[in-house]
């Protein structure tokens, strides 16, 4: 699928789609171009609650409305495992910075200026939570979908707080 991207300086580029995950609302763009500035990609192992975070997004059509990236900044509220009613369900950063319709799919930035995560809007259609899936979540899954291919969800073990003497795993 052949694609234009626009940048608010005016230029254009052809770009291509590669690849697309739903369930971590990513997407995966060639864009024809060179030297291009991007955001280097940071750790979300690192994120913890109450640093300073950046959210960046195009909501209620900013960008072609006012050619302007809308950037909003808030803290980590927690770093943990949400099971929603809503479209995603996993290993998630909630934070109280702005998330609106159009932010969807925007980074998650830290003080560094790094991605740690992507946001979604997708975990609730009850409760105002703003997350972003972690990037070290995307990093996992990034040469699959360099590759196009499909991408399978991943079991494993996940430790929960012993309760009991002599606690053990839950699966």
């Amino acid at each position: 699928m052949e694609i234009k991207v626009k940048f608010l300086d005016g230029t254009s580029y052809d770009a291509e789609l590669v690849s697309s995950e739903e369930r971590n609302n990513v997407t995966l763009l060639k864009i024809d171009a060179s030297d291009m500035p991007c955001l280097p990609l940071g750790s979300s192992s690192e994120v913890k609650t109450g640093q300073i975070v950046f959210t960046l997004g195009n909501p209620y059509d900013s960008i072609v409305s006012d050619r302007q990236v809308a950037y909003s900044m808030g803290i980590v509220s927690g770093v943990h495992r949400l099971r929603g009613d809503g479209d995603y369900s996993g290993r998630v950063i909630e934070t109280d910075a702005a998330l609106n319709p159009g932010n969807d799919g925007g980074p998650l930035v830290n003080v560094k200026g790094e991605i740690i995560g992507i946001q979604n809007l997708g975990y609730s259609y009850t409760k105002w939570l703003n997350i972003a899936v972690p990037i070290d979540q995307i990093k996992f899954i990034f040469d699959d979908l360099k590759e196009d291919a499909q991408i399978y969800p991943r079991f494993g073990l996940t430790p929960m707080d012993e309760t009991e003497a002599g606690g053990g795993v839950a699966i």
